[in-house]
């Protein structure tokens, strides 16, 4: 998959969101956009540089950064904590969070060398909307099918709940509506690819007689093996999900430049 942006800023509204007929193109499965400054600044800045927006962009990154360490160092449970599909989506999240604020401070260092730095918008928009999509693909499957099975209340327990499974949703969709970077209808395609390896680990997993923290055979019990027809429905149901909701905060990103464009920030 190629990435093809150009290396200068170009004038008049390069934000404008492609026409349907063109986002249905198999060639819209590519990272392309005309102005990689939209990576590393916010929509509704007025200068090439936002110091509001770096600010904002490092206490992201403090609140997830935090979080995983907090994370690992209480549920690491010799590394069974890295068997579930939160553990996977929780690292990504982090990991988005940081090497956006990362990314975004030497923006306001050397422009030009950041955005001629192609690959590294390639992995970024990759890792982007992987975790936007799938934050709401864990939420949704975690506060409706499996949370009932967590113990009895416990405080550490249901604020990492919450940390985990709540906040990665809400402040990346106020994130989402923040950042100058496009969105792409058949984007759908990566976090899908990312819950196939995701579905192969648990398989492998599964077939070497891999246990959970608990001790069950089975990592979550609607990916359990021993009862196919579960397991089939889960596989279909989430790709639907991934499907409905990266369609979802795609329709996010047409309002949010339909704002912009009112507010002559486009």
């Amino acid at each position: 998959i190629l990435i093809h942006i150009a290396m200068t800023e170009p004038s008049g509204k390069r934000q404008e969101p492609l026409e349907l007929k063109e986002e249905l193109k198999f060639v819209s499965l590519e990272f392309r956009h005309n102005a990689p400054h939209d990576f590393f600044r916010s929509q509704w800045q007025s200068g090439p540089k936002s110091w509001l927006f770096l600010f904002y962009r490092w206490i992201l990154a403090l609140i997830f950064g935090i979080g995983l360490g907090c994370y690992l160092i209480l549920y690491f449970r010799r590394g069974t904590i890295f068997i579930y599909l939160t553990a996977w989506c929780f690292v990504l999240c982090s990991l988005t969070s940081f090497i956006g604020a990362l990314f975004v401070t030497v923006y306001h260092i050397d422009i030009e060398t950041m955005v001629k730095l192609v690959w590294i918008i390639k992995f970024y928009w990759v890792c982007y909307w992987t975790n936007l999509t799938l934050a709401y693909v864990v939420a949704f499957l975690y506060w409706s099918s499996m949370f009932l099975e967590q113990p009895e209340f416990d405080f550490i327990w249901t604020m990492f709940d919450v940390w985990v499974h709540g906040l990665p949703v809400v402040l990346f969709s106020v994130d989402h509506m923040l950042v100058a970077q496009p969105a792409r209808l058949l984007h759908f395609m990566y976090p899908f690819c990312f819950t196939l390896v995701y579905l192969a680990f648990s398989v492998i997993y599964n077939k070497l007689g891999g246990l959970d923290s608990l001790g069950k055979s089975y990592i979550y019990i609607i990916l359990n093996y021993e009862n196919p027809t579960l397991v089939l429905l889960t596989i279909v149901g989430t790709a639907l999900l991934i499907i409905v909701f990266s369609t979802m905060l795609y329709g996010l990103y047409i309002i949010r430049t339909y704002l912009a464009r009112r507010l002559n920030k486009l």
